[in-house]
């Protein structure tokens, strides 16, 4: 949660430096001057003022381009001051925040051999380095040879498609992390995921050999024993499934993260 805030933070914080440079530009461009407008019965009378020369130079009671210009420039101007001081106000932010979050999180403080007994909806709204836990130092690459952009290696190509496409949507997630169920049984989930919306840890299974029949009473001996424990199908729980002739297509791997993970 604190990390979106801070990458959200310093998001705003670059765009309002872009504009920041844009107005700046746009400004260099125009003459030295600036727009002077009164009422003179039912017209309305425009004029340049030169600060430097002290002169005034009457434009006209029509809005040509010349006013336009002017009346532009009074605009970047007055953006230029409120672009500034949000930019330093959101850098300011950005600066404590990092800071905060490097001495505050609680998982560097806990000897890394106790993190597996954490519970990992306890810490959702108060840790990232938990869910920035890889594989890829304990894995056997000889069975988890597919690399993922979080720096995971998991099993299948499929797995590595759903894997990349939460990191690229910033969905927090662990593979095959163990979890013991009500009844005693201990399973490895292929993704354990936090649901930044709500808190909620959700389990997605990927079964992806349902074409070998002892693989699929396998696959749905553990469906029944999430469910028998408690765990709702889509809820707590969803799962996807493909064959060789029928690969699981990417648009139902993005519907089922914008649906359940989010």
């Amino acid at each position: 949660m604190e990390k979106d805030f801070l990458i959200k933070t310093k998001n705003l914080s670059e765009n309002c430096e872009r504009m920041v440079q844009r107005v700046e530009k746009e400004i260099e461009k125009m003459p030295e001057g600036k727009l002077w407008a009164c009422r003179r019965g039912k017209s309305i009378c425009f004029y340049h003022h030169n600060d430097i020369t002290d002169t005034t130079r009457y434009l006209g009671s029509q809005i040509s381009e010349e006013v336009r210009m002017f009346a532009q420039k009074e605009f970047y101007q007055l953006s230029l001051k409120e672009y500034m001081e949000i930019s330093r106000i959101l850098n300011n932010t950005a600066l404590r925040l990092e800071k905060v979050m490097e001495e505050k999180d609680p998982m560097k403080k806990i000897n890394p051999l106790k993190h597996e007994a954490i519970d990992p909806s306890i810490m959702a709204y108060l840790t990232d380095s938990f869910w920035n836990q890889t594989n890829a130092s304990y894995c056997d690459k000889k069975k988890m040879p597919f690399e993922t952009k979080k720096g995971d290696f998991v099993r299948s190509k499929t797995e590595r498609e759903i894997a990349n496409d939460m990191y690229d949507k910033r969905v927090p997630y662990l593979y095959e992390r163990k979890l013991r169920l009500h009844n005693g049984i201990i399973v490895y989930p292929d993704f354990t995921i936090l649901r930044r919306t709500t808190g909620e840890i959700l389990i997605w299974e990927h079964y992806g050999r349902m074409d070998d029949p002892k693989y699929a009473e396998i696959a749905i001996r553990k469906n029944d024993d999430y469910q028998y424990t408690g765990y709702k199908l889509g809820e707590g729980f969803i799962f996807t499934e493909e064959t060789s002739d029928n690969p699981l297509r990417t648009e139902k791997i993005r519907y089922m993260i914008d649906t359940y993970c989010l």
